[in-house]
């Protein structure tokens, strides 16, 4: 993209090897939603909008790209946050295969989503089998901001069947929630992370059942938190055993560094990590912040961010991965 600085937010890996990636760009005004789609090599996919790249504008306003994924049946669905002039409200955009815009999505390819009165912000995507699709953040309650989780059918009309004609208002504590991460069970219930704000900011995984209601069985009434430090979780992944791995930057003396945090499928921590369910990586004096994990099938524990050098002046991709009792690999 050479109008202007652009990032990568996002990815996702097709079925046949091709990776797409969205992101945002500079127009020159403001910043619009891209993506762009590499063949298995690393080139640019020349049959995806002709040249690999695609921009999409919503309004003269900023949109930004927070998540990707592909449809089952084959179509790409890049989920963010658009500005209405006043405000910001949740979005998803639908491309074709070949990197047109859906004209059968929502209103010409894009879904336009208020989820509050004032500003709301999409953080993450999920897909399910069925092709429906999960979008994830948070508004702003007037004082205070909640988490919010919607779901689409693949034409981008609401699923009415789950939460509040399609929407939950995940109101789960007196002062402010986030949501950054979300993730499937095989079972079809949801899984999302991100911050609830107490005396300090802490780790929250809340699960959601099929219809969008809070799981009575994890947690504490479907809503898990841990603490006591300053922590926020900005990834989840769930291992093929159901337990439930987190990450994201935890203040750990006088900076941050990246957690990392497992969870039985009841949503208690889990004894066998690390001894007390949780273990702390940092990577240098500066600042070190998870942004993505995976679980490997031999168990292993996969986490990608970056890391800051003492004067926070530059910063790195950080890659670890945690095997037996959750020590460095």
């Amino acid at each position: 993209f050479a109008i202007g600085p652009s990032s990568a937010t996002s990815m996702a890996l097709q079925p046949d090897g091709r990776i797409v990636l969205a992101g945002t760009v500079w127009n020159g005004t403001d910043y619009d939603i891209a993506a762009a789609r590499f063949l298995a090599d690393g080139s640019l996919d020349p049959s995806f909008s002709n040249d690999g790249l695609v921009t999409i504008t919503i309004l003269a306003q900023d949109d930004r790209a927070t998540g990707v994924v592909q449809l089952p049946d084959g179509r790409i669905v890049i989920g963010g946050t658009m500005h209405n002039g006043s405000d910001e409200d949740f979005a998803t955009v639908c491309l074709m295969p070949d990197g047109s815009i859906d004209p059968t999505f929502g209103s010409s390819g894009i879904r336009i989503l208020p989820i509050g009165s004032s500003y709301d912000i999409a953080t993450a995507l999920g897909v399910q089998p069925d092709g429906r699709i999960l979008q994830a953040g948070y508004y702003s309650t007037g004082t205070y901001t909640s988490i919010a989780i919607a779901r689409l059918f693949p034409d981008g009309t609401l699923d009415a069947s789950f939460g509040d004609q399609g929407i939950v208002h995940a109101d789960i504590g007196p002062y402010s929630e986030k949501a950054y991460a979300i993730a499937l069970q095989s079972d079809g219930k949801v899984v999302v992370a991100g911050s609830t704000y107490s005396v300090n900011e802490d780790f929250v995984a809340l699960r959601l059942n099929v219809d969008g209601s809070l799981d009575a069985t994890f947690g504490n009434n479907g809503v898990a938190n841990v603490g006591p430090t300053t922590q926020v979780a900005k990834a989840v992944c769930i291992g093929a055993d159901g337990r439930i791995y987190l990450t994201g930057y935890a203040w750990w003396g006088l900076s941050p560094h990246t957690p990392v945090v497992c969870m039985l499928p009841n949503g208690m921590l889990d004894p066998s990590f690390s001894g007390n369910g949780h273990v702390i990586v940092s990577f240098a004096l500066g600042s070190d912040e998870g942004r993505a994990i995976m679980v490997q099938p031999n168990g292993r524990v996969v986490v990608a961010g970056y890391a800051a050098n003492d004067l926070r002046s530059t910063s790195e991709i950080s890659l670890f991965r945690l095997g037996d009792n959750a020590l460095p690999d």
